[in-house]
């Protein structure tokens, strides 16, 4: 909102935590807009120079989707990052769920698959509870060892993100 805002009023304005999407990178659309962080896609290229170092090319996806789209968005943004041909490095995603923070069958039938396929999981929880029953989950299927990274992406926390 506060994007807009200060593009339609013209005034500067200076925003953190939720002006993380990359569309408010766009300079010339918001030219009124400072913030104190970089965008996703920043983060997410940042994060790709991680797994290249330590030479991952497969990851699982977990995100809890909402009406605000914060991990949407952060998502759509690794998927870029991660399938961008002009670089030397790519990584596949090999799984992509959206979980609803509920431990239940569906969640032990991806988490199963998971394990087939990769050992490295990138998630992006929405709120605490979420992440407690997610480890919890992974913990009692015995993925939770030196094999397996978890790599946990998010918003919440930072300006007026925090929860």
């Amino acid at each position: 909102m506060v994007g807009y805002l200060s593009t339609y009023y013209q005034k500067t304005m200076l925003g953190w935590g939720f002006l993380i999407d990359s569309i408010f990178s766009d300079k010339k659309r918001f030219k009124y807009l400072t913030k104190v962080m970089p965008d996703s896609l920043q983060m997410m290229y940042a994060m790709l120079d991680m797994f290249a170092m330590f030479q991952w090319n497969r990851v699982a996806i977990y995100y809890t989707p909402n009406q605000a789209q914060l991990c949407d968005t952060m998502i759509n943004d690794v998927i870029t990052a991660f399938s961008d041909d002009a670089l030397s490095y790519t990584v596949d995603v090999v799984q992509k769920v959206a979980y609803n923070g509920q431990d239940s069958d569906y969640l032990t039938e991806q988490l199963l698959r998971t394990k087939r396929i990769t050992r490295i999981v990138l998630i992006c929880l929405d709120t605490a509870q979420y992440r407690r029953t997610f480890m919890k989950k992974v913990s009692l299927m015995d993925m939770i060892s030196e094999e397996y990274v978890y790599v946990m992406i998010g918003v919440r926390g930072f300006g007026f993100g925090r929860q």
